[in-house]
């Protein structure tokens, strides 16, 4: 079977908080992106006949502004144990990533700070989710953990929050 597919390409802009169209040729394999001095987000959605849609967000910028945004699992902050770590949520689409290694085994409660809806998930050194948290509050779970092995949290609000952040703290109980 045949059919047809649909590409949408949009660039955040910082200053209107807002996703903006792109226009360029969708047979077009390369889009120009040159000079850039700070983080900037791309998106391309791709649509067919029967109304499925993918979305796919790109970040592009220098790695080590990467780093301090915990974009994603490859440049994911650290988080510091019994410490409030700031989580920045950047865009709409935005989620904040920290890698964290426990230096003590057993049972950690890890969560936000912040009354509005955020949401957590707690993934093992292999990316699998071992723990999610969705709720109209703060998120925050309790979980045993074992000392030295690597965990991922990604953490963010449940609904569009732009420009904003939260504290997020791991605590040995």
């Amino acid at each position: 079977q045949g059919g047809s597919l649909w590409y949408t390409w949009r660039h955040w802009n910082k200053s209107s908080r807002k996703w903006e169209s792109i226009l360029v040729n969708t047979a077009q394999t390369v889009l120009p992106v040159e000079n850039v001095t700070e983080i900037q987000w791309y998106s391309c959605t791709v649509y067919d006949l029967l109304d499925n849609e993918r979305t796919l967000i790109m970040t592009v910028g220098p790695e080590n502004m990467k780093n301090t945004l915990g974009l994603d699992f490859e440049h994911a902050k650290e988080l510091v144990p019994e410490k409030n770590n700031v989580a920045v949520i950047a865009t709409a689409e935005n989620h904040v990533f920290f890698k964290f290694v426990p230096d003590k085994s057993g049972k950690w409660r890890i969560g936000s700070d912040d009354e509005q809806a955020t949401c957590g998930k707690l993934y093992d050194k292999n990316k699998n989710v071992i723990v999610e948290c969705t709720s109209a509050d703060e998120f925050s779970f309790e979980k045993d953990l074992n000392a030295g092995e690597t965990y991922y949290l990604e953490c963010g609000y449940d609904y569009v929050q732009v420009d904003s952040s939260f504290n997020v703290k791991a605590e040995y109980v």
